[in-house]
């Protein structure tokens, strides 16, 4: 088993969060305060999603929404450095982590729980859109020249925050054209729109998570 892979609670309270729990105003708010999921479950929403229901449009909206209320955040010229960031911490737990605690094994969840770690979809979807998202990586994470992302922001790496905040609001733009063009009869998407759910979701939660996960299957390739 591989430190990315998920364990069986982690899939079915994704999934389940993805098929209903995402529409509830509730469950939004604490999104609104936790910045989303913890790292781990950031990236593990995404796969789950991509293997089990194909392309991960309800992760785009999610991280779309936060993006923009992060770029906020981040433009607010009235406020100071550290109480900009101060704003970026999570005020509340990760859903996933939350329920993992109290999670049970169910048998009836073996078989998609093996789909989601074999990560086919979702490796095939970041390899595709590589050329895009890897120039904008951040920094300190995998020595890209994207902002630096929001876990090193908060351990104390020096990037402009006004800067940031405006490569946030662009990035959300292209996740809105994204997930739009999952709908019927939505506009098309270009490589640029097709990578931002891999930038985003590298912006809130680090891209340590994709990266492992992209060399594992080259080690298991051989």
């Amino acid at each position: 088993m591989h430190a990315t892979d998920a364990s069986i609670a982690e899939v079915k309270q994704l999934l389940s969060f993805l098929d209903g729990a995402v529409i509830v105003p509730d469950a939004r708010h604490h999104l609104w305060r936790s910045w989303g999921f913890c790292p781990r479950h950031t990236w593990l929403l995404a796969v789950v999603e991509c293997e089990l229901r194909l392309r991960p449009m309800g992760t785009a909206i999610i991280y779309e929404d936060l993006a923009k209320r992060a770029s906020t955040v981040l433009t607010n010229w009235a406020l100071p450095r550290s109480a900009r960031l101060q704003q970026l911490r999570p005020r509340a737990a990760c859903l996933t982590c939350d329920h993992v605690k109290i999670g049970r094994d169910d048998p009836a969840w073996d078989h998609p729980t093996q789909v989601v770690n074999r990560r086919r979809r979702f490796l095939e979807q970041v390899r595709s859109t590589q050329a895009e998202w890897e120039p904008h990586t951040c920094p300190v994470c995998a020595g890209g020249k994207g902002p630096v992302c929001r876990i090193h922001l908060l351990e104390g790496a020096h990037a402009p925050l006004g800067q940031t905040g405006k490569a946030l609001s662009d990035l959300a733009k292209r996740l809105r054209s994204y997930y739009r063009s999952l709908t019927w009869q939505g506009p098309r998407a270009s490589p640029r729109d097709q990578a931002s759910w891999v930038e985003v979701l590298g912006w809130f939660a680090g891209w340590r998570y994709v990266l492992e996960a992209m060399e594992e299957r080259q080690e298991s390739n051989g």
